[in-house]
């Protein structure tokens, strides 16, 4: 019975820290949405094209019981210093269980990578820490979209459901629905076409481009790519051709990036996203033992390339997916690293006690070690 109160404990406390990442991020990040006409389909694209929470937070915006949450909350300016609205409340909720969510992921991922599992009550604290330095910690472009930490819930979901050879009608189903709330979705095919690769492939070497062709030429891999992708690019096109007449955000950002990236007052931040980790998880690679996880690391510049030319790179949220892969990552390759600087103490430890046994400390030797003193009987003088 003993043991269950660390753990009870533990619990609670990253309960507590999950509450308080989300409260701090709905309260200090401002929303970029205008919800009143995102919920009626009037918001700028591709905004609007996010479309799988327009019915939540419809039916929030009409709830009575909400508004009068929300009214009794705003009348606690200390705790709230802006006034609460319904919407919030329904945003609060679904945060706080996507975090926990992609929280729980990210430690079953680590514990069925690692050799040790030594830094099991890390992963959760460290998903908390780079969600925050993602989404929240920014002194430029801190933007609020309420899809951001759904998407980053159905990703993490989905890695896992790749990650664990889950079954292909679930992931599938996970994937329309991902996609209907962010087209970032797309990128759990890539990921779903390595895993197929690492698993089908006797050469543990192989690039990742030969990984790719490797899952290519199996079956499996085509049944299930090629339909979710018919299905991402229909439904892109669809909700192009719905909202064309809504206002739109969307050009080309490649020479917006471009600039921003070559402005040494910006890489503070642009090396902000992953929490400055991006360096050390792709250098240290390596030292990853998972082989799937090792070659989802190219997925990090993929996803550059692509945020180049669509994205803001200046906004780490854009990244915000990357995070159930990075964590792991992360602490795989500190764990290695942990295990390796033991194993050099302990050869040390092993051999300075080898040779200090070898050595008979007997007191005739002793006595042999100390300077020569009077001969017994000598006077001083």
């Amino acid at each position: 019975m003993k043991k269950k109160y660390p753990a009870v404990f533990f619990l609670l406390l990253n309960a507590l820290a999950t509450l308080q990442l989300v409260w701090f991020y709905l309260q200090h990040v401002p929303s970029a949405l205008n919800l009143a006409a995102f919920e009626q389909g009037r918001e700028r694209t591709p905004f609007q094209y996010r479309l799988l929470l327009v019915p939540l937070f419809r039916w929030a915006h009409t709830s009575l019981d909400l508004d009068r949450w929300a009214e009794e909350m705003s009348a606690l300016p200390g705790w709230f210093p802006h006034a609460v609205h319904p919407e919030a409340l329904v945003e609060a909720m679904l945060d706080t269980v996507c975090v926990a969510i992609t929280g729980l992921v990210i430690r079953r991922i680590y514990q069925a990578s690692s050799r040790t599992g030594i830094l099991t009550f890390v992963a959760y604290p460290g998903t908390l820490i780079l969600i925050a330095a993602t989404y929240a910690f920014q002194t430029t472009h801190a933007l609020r979209f309420v899809y951001d930490f759904p998407a980053l819930a159905f990703f993490a979901v989905g890695v896992y459901l790749i990650f664990f050879r889950r079954s292909p009608l679930v992931f599938a189903g996970l994937f329309v629905v991902a996609t209907l709330n962010r087209e970032t979705s797309l990128f759990l095919l890539p990921i779903y076409v390595m895993e197929q690769g690492v698993h089908s492939s006797s050469h543990t070497g192989m690039s990742t481009f030969g990984l790719y062709l490797q899952a290519m030429r199996k079956g499996p891999a085509l049944l299930v790519v090629l339909p979710l992708g018919a299905f991402w690019i229909a439904w892109h096109l669809f909700v192009v051709r719905h909202f064309t007449l809504n206002a739109s955000a969307l050009d080309s950002r490649l020479l917006l990036n471009l600039g921003i990236a070559a402005c040494p007052i910006a890489w503070p931040q642009l090396l902000s996203t992953g929490c400055y980790l991006w360096p050390l998880v792709f250098l240290r690679r390596h030292l990853i033992p998972s082989p799937v996880l090792r070659v989802w690391i190219w997925l990090l510049p993929m996803w550059l390339i692509f945020m180049m030319w669509y994205g803001l790179i200046l906004e780490p949220r854009v990244f915000g997916e990357l995070i159930p892969i990075v964590v792991p990552a992360v602490l795989l390759i500190a764990e290695a690293t942990l295990v390796r600087k033991q194993g050099q103490f302990l050869r040390i430890s092993s051999i300075a006690e080898n040779a200090s046994d070898s050595i008979d400390w007997s007191g005739r030797e002793d006595s042999n070690l100390r300077p020569p003193g009077p001969e017994p009987g000598a006077l001083p003088g």
